[in-house]
């Protein structure tokens, strides 16, 4: 009995896992399928989609041909009736055609001279009575009348001074409002002085980045102080041109290190010869006051002088020999720094040919590499040859200038000497001469 008991529990338990796993791949079977239907009907979904997409686009695609056919015909007849009203208008203007083509062109060219006058500046509604000049329509009698107004009225402010507040542009970029003051159709100064420029692409005005040097006499004008004034008969081109003048800075920058060398040297000889040339003159003024003076001072060269021919004692030709002495001993005194202004007075036209050279070779290497096509290539190299050149010829001048005159002082104050040592000499001589007479 217990032998069969275990026979059927073996049996079942052989037949359980079967029937799990046969339940188990019937589950996944059922799975699989449910998601395939839903797999389907998205894609029958989707393509009902395209489809109705599709159906869509063409009807526009239909509504855009029909669209395009009934513009095509509209294009077509509107040409047709503007040839039509064109050769009406051309009908009914007969002979006044030509004369509105001249009135036309007559206000293009008016409205291009208007906008780049100073006088749009203060009237910038002469340039809206003439828009008519853009337009396809023919002008009207009262367009006519607005440009002989217009030009009429051109011509009466050009030989007008007026103030006006206008926005001007500064220096920094700003724009502000100023009072300014329109001298014909010449120039426009602000308050302060300052020369403005018309803009006239942009329609505006803006201050020069450079002024002139006569700002303060604008700005005597402009407050009623004088009644004189310096204009630009160009109507801001020679103003506009001070932007390319080089400022002294700049053409010493264009010198390079020679400028800088030739500077220095003329300093330090103008300095030497102007301190010369004081000590000379103290030095005369001392023998001037010697000269008045009864006694004899070691305080200048003439009383130096006077002391070493002081001995009585001595010969006449001792006497002589020690006058020379003291001169010669004195001639170094006043010569002193004449040969170190005469060396710098040398040098500085050499260092200005030989900043020539540099300059030239600098441009002849431009050439070389770039070409003669652009002179603005060699203008650097010509800037510093001729900037080099003219500071060496402006250091020598005065420095030749103090030279000479040092040199003339000197041979004046050396003369002076001599002649009054000589003529004490001869005092001298005489009064011992006379002695022995006496004594004889």
């Amino acid at each position: 009995m217990q032998r069969i008991s275990l026979l059927i529990l073996g049996i079942i338990t052989a037949i359980l896992p079967g029937q799990y796993a046969w339940a188990n791949s019937k589950n996944v079977a059922e799975i699989d399928t449910a998601i395939n239907q839903q797999r389907e009907q998205r894609f029958a979904d989707a393509l009902s989609q395209q489809q109705q997409l599709m159906a869509l686009n063409a009807q526009r695609l239909s509504e855009a041909q029909v669209k395009q056919q009934q513009l095509k015909q509209q294009f077509a007849d509107n040409e047709l009736a503007l040839s039509q009203q064109y050769l009406q208008l051309q009908q009914r203007s007969g002979q006044l055609g030509p004369v509105f083509e001249v009135v036309k062109l007559k206000a293009q060219e008016s409205q291009q001279t208007i906008s780049n006058s100073l006088i749009s500046a203060e009237h910038p509604e002469a340039l809206r009575l003439l828009d008519f000049a853009q337009q396809q329509a023919l002008p009207s009698a009262k367009d006519i009348h607005q440009l002989a107004a217009t030009l009429i009225a051109h011509l009466r402010h050009t030989s007008t001074i007026s103030f006006f507040d206008g926005e001007v542009i500064n220096k920094e970029g700003y724009r502000e409002t100023l009072p300014l003051l329109r001298i014909g159709s010449f120039n426009i100064i602000s308050e302060q002085g300052k020369y403005v420029e018309w803009l006239a692409d942009s329609l505006q005005l803006q201050v020069f980045a450079t002024q002139p040097s006569h700002q303060s006499d604008a700005q005597a004008y402009f407050a009623g102080q004088q009644h004189r004034i310096t204009i630009d008969p160009s109507r801001g081109h020679l103003l506009g041109l001070l932007d390319h003048q080089p400022s002294i800075k700049q053409r010493l920058k264009q010198g390079g290190s020679v400028a800088v060398i030739i500077i220095i040297i003329a300093l330090l000889g103008i300095s030497v010869a102007l301190y010369r040339i004081a000590r000379l003159f103290q030095v005369e003024h001392r023998i001037r006051q010697q000269l008045a003076s009864p006694s004899f001072s070691a305080n200048n060269p003439l009383g130096r002088v006077l002391l070493a021919a002081k001995d009585k004692n001595q010969s006449l030709e001792e006497l002589e020999l020690r006058v020379d002495e003291a001169i010669l001993n004195e001639l170094p005194q006043l010569e002193r720094g004449q040969s170190l202004v005469k060396l710098f007075a040398g040098i500085a036209p050499l260092l200005g040919l030989l900043g020539t050279v540099t300059g030239m070779i600098a441009t002849f290497q431009s050439i070389s590499l770039f070409g003669n096509g652009d002179p603005k290539l060699l203008a650097a190299g010509i800037s510093q040859a001729l900037v080099t050149t003219v500071l060496g010829l402006i250091a020598a001048i005065p420095l030749l200038f103090f030279f000479s005159l040092m040199s003339a002082r000197s041979r004046v104050l050396l003369q002076l000497l001599q002649q009054k040592s000589l003529a004490l000499l001869a005092n001298q001589h005489k009064q011992s001469a006379t002695n022995s007479e006496n004594k004889a």
